[in-house]
């Protein structure tokens, strides 16, 4: 069967909110690491470079519960039918 627009639309929107979820992890291990290295403390020397990449850290989340949104409330992925009626 030839997949639909809406499919190709849901299938595009998994696959960002994927990858989004991969960098905010992988980010937050870095960030995690870092900070263990340091004994729990703030880094002084690269304080602002740690601030910046924990505002990435958000600022990803967001888009990718900006797509998970999209993906339930407009395409109806993981919504069952009897959810609907």
């Amino acid at each position: 069967a030839e997949p639909t627009e809406t499919s190709e639309v849901v299938h595009e929107l998994i696959e960002a909110h994927e990858l989004l979820a991969f960098v905010a992890t992988g980010l937050l291990a870095v960030l995690s690491f870092w900070r263990i290295g340091l004994k729990g403390t703030f880094p002084r020397k690269a304080g602002f470079l740690y601030l910046v990449l924990l505002i990435a850290v958000a600022v990803v989340i967001g888009f990718g519960s900006y797509f998970g949104g999209q993906m339930v409330f407009t395409h109806g992925v993981g919504v069952g039918v009897d959810a609907v009626n």
